[in-house]
């Protein structure tokens, strides 16, 4: 499966990369902001991603992923993200 359409999956918004090694996720509807889930999903499951606050005011609902990485490496991460989301105490909005 395309690593992108299973994150499509999970309910994440993902814009079409216009270049370079980042790819922007709109965090789905029933998740808090883009900071808590970011540090919520390192403490639980070791994958880092970065609020898109940071870079724009209006992007408090996203975060970023960096792709420059191996096939095997993004894919092990969506699955870390996955079972992070399906998780009894997942980051919820408070």
């Amino acid at each position: 499966m395309n690593l992108f359409m299973k994150a499509i999956m999970m309910g994440f918004l993902v814009e079409q990369a216009k270049g370079g090694y980042f790819v922007w996720c709109r965090l789905p509807d029933n998740l808090g902001n883009g900071v808590g889930f970011s540090i919520q999903l390192y403490d639980s499951q070791k994958v880092g991603v970065v609020p898109c606050i940071h870079f724009s005011s209006k992007a408090d609902k996203w975060i970023r992923i960096n792709v420059a990485r191996g096939k095997e490496e993004l894919i092990e991460a969506l699955h870390r993200i996955e079972k992070f989301m399906n998780q009894e105490n997942a980051y919820m909005k408070s």
